[in-house]
């Protein structure tokens, strides 16, 4: 969903002012917006590292 942890073109978009985070800053603050969320729900965070890709 944000790409890969050590992306060289996030880097160089980040140098160019295009974005703001780096892509695990991203992925983390999504994780610590949503999974409150989900436990106020009753939901079960799923396993973060299941299925992935890139880390």
């Amino acid at each position: 969903m944000f790409g890969h942890s050590g992306s060289k073109r996030s880097e160089r978009y980040r140098y160019r002012g295009l974005k703001r985070r780096s892509n695990e800053q991203a992925r983390q603050d999504y994780i610590n917006e949503v999974d409150p969320i989900l436990g106020k729900m009753k939901l079960k965070v799923p396993d973060q590292t299941k299925g992935r890709r890139y880390m």
